[in-house]
């Protein structure tokens, strides 16, 4: 098996459950009223380009706020009622994109037929 660092997107539910997860390494956990852990293979949010997607209400305006902490084994994501430090629970789904390290196969190259 061969070792490889790539990203991998999930949307994380209230529940602490995700959706969508593009690694089914990835681990989700609700701790507490508005604390969610994701772990697994998780190095820590996406090093390149986007990290959070956040629901907007019909004004466009964030729904949550948030803050991360990368710990052994993952990440903390800590939500927050909009413009204050009071600790709630998503609403609807956080999309996040994270920096992964995963396990793949092996593989030999296919050589074809007049292949040099």
């Amino acid at each position: 098996m061969a070792t490889i660092q790539k990203t991998a997107a999930l949307n994380l539910l209230s529940d602490g459950t995700n959706k969508d997860s593009t690694e089914p390494q990835m681990t989700t956990t609700r701790q507490e009223l508005g604390v969610y852990k994701v772990g697994g293979v998780v190095l820590g949010l996406a090093s390149e380009g986007w990290t959070t997607s956040i629901k907007e209400d019909a004004n466009g305006d964030k729904t949550i706020s948030l803050s991360t902490e990368k710990v052994d084994g993952g990440v903390i994501v800590r939500t927050f009622e909009r413009g204050t430090q009071t600790p709630c629970d998503i609403v609807g789904a956080l999309t996040l994109r994270f920096d992964v390290e995963v396990e793949v196969p092996d593989y030999e190259p296919i050589q074809t037929e007049g292949a040099a």
